[in-house]
């Protein structure tokens, strides 16, 4: 995250709004970033304030309604559409694929985060061996993927000195990177953990995937980290069931569970699980 981002310009042409930022300090040598996306057919207002609607459209079709608030005298400032209002935005910032939003909602920050570029392009998949993990009922596959490498540092900052936030981001982008790179998913969409359900799933709605990372095994309080992996990963299968309940057009899902070796503290593994949506729902 940038420590400060400044609004630098603001253009309309016809239907699209275009705005120019600049963060310091840069961020994976980006130091600029243009946002850009339909705005709506006339302004509004708010208090003192005059109010222009966009919104913006992420690499998966996902479009998040945005708000700026401008007086005429100073800076303007952006709001984002959460739930039925516009939350003030603290600050955002770009790194090449990720543009993230911090905002204010109820006294709390929150993030949203929208993929602007295909993220897989930040983590490569090592050898693939077999999983000392005990199976697991409804698997009919399971294997380890023994390391997962980063072509940039941003990845793994985000790992050993990032927020839950950012442990929950890079799960999800390894699981993303699996399912295209290892089964060929073209339509793949990650999905904000607030909008709960599915983390990962196919456009067509046949595929899902369920993903967590683990950084720090500490907080599994009474087991070791052998058995805490085999806890999890039997939550992220329980939950692919829901999808399977709740969904009756899936036909497959993936338990994807990536995590910190605390036996090789600098090597990413990731234990993969696959599952058939049962033939009788």
């Amino acid at each position: 995250m940038s420590d400060v981002t400044e609004l630098r310009g603001f253009s309309v042409s016809g239907n699209d709004l275009r705005i120019e930022a600049a963060q310091y300090p840069p961020i994976e040598g980006v130091s600029g970033f243009k946002l850009s996306g339909p705005v709506s057919d006339s302004f509004g207002s708010y208090n003192q304030w005059t109010t222009l609607d966009f919104q913006i459209k992420d690499l998966f079709g996902n479009t998040r309604g945005m708000r700026i608030y401008h007086d005429g005298y100073h800076s303007p400032w952006l709001g984002i559409l959460g739930g039925d209002h516009y939350r003030s935005v603290y600050t955002l910032s770009y790194d090449g694929a990720r543009l993230r939003v911090v905002y204010t909602s109820s006294r709390e920050f929150n993030v949203a985060t929208l993929y602007m570029s295909d993220p897989s392009v930040f983590y490569d998949l090592g050898e693939v061996g077999p999983s000392s993990l005990s199976p697991i009922p409804a698997v009919s596959k399971i294997y380890e993927i023994q390391s997962v490498d980063f072509p940039r540092p941003l990845e793994k900052n985000m790992i050993f000195e990032g927020t839950g936030y950012d442990h929950g981001r890079v799960g999800a982008e390894i699981a993303y990177t699996v399912g295209k790179v290892r089964y060929g998913l073209q339509d793949l969409v990650i999905r904000e953990p607030s909008m709960g359900g599915a983390d990962l799933i196919t456009q067509d709605r046949t595929v899902v995937m369920q993903a967590r990372f683990i950084q720090d095994f500490s907080q599994f309080k009474g087991m070791n980290w052998e058995e805490a992996l085999q806890s999890q990963l039997g939550k992220l299968v329980s939950k692919l069931g829901q999808d399977f309940e709740n969904n009756h057009s899936l036909v497959r899902g993936y338990a994807v569970l990536s995590y910190v070796d605390p036996s090789q503290p600098n090597v990413i593994k990731t234990i993969v699980a696959e599952v058939s949506a049962p033939v009788m729902r």
